[in-house]
């Protein structure tokens, strides 16, 4: 398998001095480090007011686009989300040493990715108890599964439009009813469906042409998700791995 478009290849256009390429990098990385950033600010940065954390991360992607640190990433030095982490944490740390959290980054006019900024109200309402650390959590290992649950939106998303143009959407269909549905229903305690039940309801002709049709879909699923995460990879071997974990993790077995 040939090794995807990594994010190592963002840095260089952060680099062009190109506002319209170096917008649509950011981009990007907003979309898929909002959330992960966010849960670890809430947990490393405990006992601050709702809208703190929303400025850190404005404050943090602000400083992005004008100082460009994300453009001096070195891919010999460990993932690109690292990075992503090291300077986000020192930012706040650095911007807290100088002033509170005040209006800069809700009221600065300078050029900003498409889209915009980020809401953390928002994201709260769509990752939900995901955001909250577990016992054994630290702000790390928080941020790893709140971006494999992006990795995972993301896989599915690019998973559903596979299907709408091969005209084949009953296959995301039943795939979502047997490996989500039951995860989102009662944290999981829901029984799997039956493959007969799931060959009824989607128009199969027996439960074995629905058991064919899911465990294809399953590796196609899996193929985008190891893409997707193999873009701050060093391997496809660290990939599969993470891919591992993040079905383990978000799927039904």
């Amino acid at each position: 398998m040939p090794f995807p478009q990594t994010r190592w290849e963002l840095v260089p256009e952060l680099n062009s001095g190109d506002d319209d390429r170096r917008s649509a990098a950011l981009t990007q990385i907003v979309n898929m480090y909002s959330a992960p950033l966010l849960a670890l600010a809430r947990m490393d940065f405990r006992g601050r007011q709702p809208q703190d954390y929303e400025e850190m991360l404005q404050t943090f992607f602000l400083k992005c686009w004008e100082k460009n640190p994300l453009g001096r990433a070195d891919r010999d030095k460990g993932t690109f989300r690292s990075w992503l982490i090291t300077v986000f944490k020192n930012t706040v740390i650095n911007e807290g040493r100088h002033a509170t959290w005040g209006p800069t980054a809700q009221t600065n006019q300078k050029a900003f990715p498409k889209g915009g900024l980020i809401s953390t109200s928002v994201l709260l309402d769509t990752y939900g108890p995901l955001m909250e650390p577990q016992a054994t959590d630290t702000p790390e290992t928080l941020f790893e599964r709140v971006y494999q649950y992006r990795i995972l939106t993301a896989a599915l998303e690019e998973f559903r439009e596979v299907c709408e143009a091969n005209d084949v959407v009953p296959r995301y269909q039943v795939f979502v009813a047997r490996y989500l549905d039951p995860m989102e229903s009662h944290n999981g305690h829901k029984g799997l469906p039956k493959i007969e039940d799931l060959a009824r309801e989607f128009g199969y002709e027996s439960g074995e042409a629905c058991g064919r049709v899911l465990r294809s879909a399953f590796t196609e699923f899996r193929t985008i998700a190891t893409e997707l995460l193999a873009r701050d990879c060093e391997s496809m071997t660290q990939a599969e791995r993470e891919c591992d974990l993040l079905v383990a993790t978000f799927l039904a077995n």
